[in-house]
């Protein structure tokens, strides 16, 4: 996740110190970055979305293999019922 990061922050009071005064200043500075720090960027969401991608794949593939199990149980519970007949 992308954040308001301290050299930027320290930059931010220094320039706005001699509006606003210390205090002031720092209490913005901190306000942005409570703001700015949960902003996710391009980078981050592109991350995200393939490992999103990669979950789905596997969980398809747990689901392939599941089916394809049952059925098998199945057929051989057809065939044992066919046998006794």
């Amino acid at each position: 996740m992308a954040t308001f990061n301290r050299i930027d922050k320290l930059r931010f009071v220094k320039v706005f110190r001699p509006h606003v005064g210390e205090q002031d200043a720092e209490e913005f500075a901190d306000a942005l970055q409570d703001e700015f720090s949960p902003l996710a960027t391009k980078s981050d969401l592109r991350t995200e979305l393939d490992r999103l991608r990669e979950q789905m794949q596997r969980d398809q593939q747990t689901m392939l293999i599941k089916a394809t199990a049952i059925w098998a149980g199945l057929l051989a519970a057809a065939v044992a019922i066919a046998q006794l007949f």
